[in-house]
């Protein structure tokens, strides 16, 4: 990415480490998920570059609210 010509990218995740904690159980105790998605966005703060992130059924919607540019995918629609 550092000498890369990209003004866009997009990050899928099929599984996103840290999807389940989506609150904090004692003070102090970071989200993983928002965690994540900060260091994440941080490997791109030098460049112009504009990430965007997708993952496949995370584990609730509130998750999704943490963060901008985040798409969650779901397969339920598929099945049902």
């Amino acid at each position: 990415m550092v000498r890369g010509e990209a003004d866009d990218i997009t990050i899928i995740f099929p599984y996103f480490p840290g999807a389940r904690q989506d609150r904090k159980r004692r003070r102090g105790e970071p989200m993983n998920i928002v965690a994540n998605i900060n260091n994440l966005r941080g490997t791109a703060h030098d460049q112009v570059v504009r990430l965007r992130f997708m993952t496949a059924d995370l584990h609730s919607a509130q998750s999704q609210a943490l963060a901008t540019r985040f798409d969650n995918l779901s397969a339920m629609p598929l099945f049902i």
